[in-house]
């Protein structure tokens, strides 16, 4: 019902280069949210994968207890690609070599995400606005 309304946005002249700009956007951003989750699920696996060194029982299963779940290292690691600095997780690693991959791959994640592919992002959204903006004239 929403995504119906805005698009009827498109016929008032004040919006509908803004409305235009939005589905622009979204269609060109496309590659880019692909190789953004690729990534994401890259660093995902290898945060699970040294979390799994500190496996604990708990209540007759096996749980990791640096994350929880691959669910929470996936949220984890899409937070830490939106700036969140929240490193205390990191602590509760077994052995120093563990701390160490952590922040290694935190540093990746760091770099790649949150700095290139952003400001990639923004570079694909500055490109579609002066393209969308081209066509308005």
């Amino acid at each position: 019902m929403w995504f119906k309304l805005i698009t009827w946005f498109r016929y008032i002249k004040a919006t509908g280069f803004l409305v235009r700009m939005i589905f622009e956007c979204g269609k060109d951003a496309i590659p880019f949210f692909i190789i953004f989750v690729f990534f994401l699920i890259a660093f995902t696996d290898g945060t699970n994968v040294i979390g799994k060194q500190n496996l604990q029982e708990d209540g007759g299963e096996m749980v990791n207890m640096q994350f929880g779940s691959v669910f929470d290292a996936f949220v984890h690691n899409y937070k830490t690609s939106m700036g969140d600095w929240d490193t205390d997780i990191y602590e509760n690693s077994n052995t120093y070599a563990e701390r160490v991959y952590f922040w290694i791959i935190w540093f990746l994640n760091t770099i790649l995400n949150l700095i290139i592919l952003l400001n990639l992002l923004i570079a694909i959204i500055s490109t579609t606005y002066e393209r969308v903006n081209e066509k308005a004239k």
